[in-house]
């Protein structure tokens, strides 16, 4: 008898431990960046741009949808460029000019790239957010890969 009322007893002490750590709901909810990185606490989460904290306008919210529908199906832009080229010396144009990229030298322009509208439009309509488990070294770029889908252009604000 004495050794379930010590098991209910240490699930009751438990029980009250968990409410004690219970972390609030606004602690899992993304803020902004603040302006010092140095002001980054390690273990919170923060949106990658302030403007992520906001609402997104209907416009903004069009934009990325189009943007991304173009993105994700550019193989099927391309089959149906590829088709028209048949009948059409203008599709047969943007076809080759699209392939002819491929040649252009892989520079990378980092700031320019990650700062462009259409990338901003993207992290807005997706809240991305990040938690360090470590400081960073503000200088280096860092690939930072997302489960379950790859690398997205994000950008940690300076």
């Amino acid at each position: 008898m004495s050794s379930v009322r010590q098991r209910k007893t240490a699930k009751k002490d438990n029980k009250e431990q968990q409410k004690q750590t219970a972390r609030s709901p606004s602690e899992f909810r993304p803020a902004a960046p603040p302006a010092d990185p140095s002001d980054i606490e390690i273990g919170r989460s923060y949106y990658v741009d302030a403007e992520s904290a906001g609402e997104q306008g209907i416009l903004s919210t069009l934009a990325a949808l189009t943007t991304l529908t173009l993105y994700t199906g550019f193989i099927h832009v391309m089959t149906g460029l590829l088709i028209a080229s048949f009948w059409s010396w203008t599709a047969l144009g943007v076809y080759v000019l699209l392939w002819s990229t491929i040649f252009w030298p892989a520079t990378p322009l980092w700031e320019g790239f990650l700062n462009m509208w259409l990338f901003k439009t993207w992290r807005h309509y997706f809240k991305f957010s990040y938690v360090l488990d470590e400081r960073l070294d503000l200088n280096t770029n860092y690939v930072f890969a997302q489960f379950p889908h790859g690398v997205a252009p994000v950008r940690l604000q300076r």
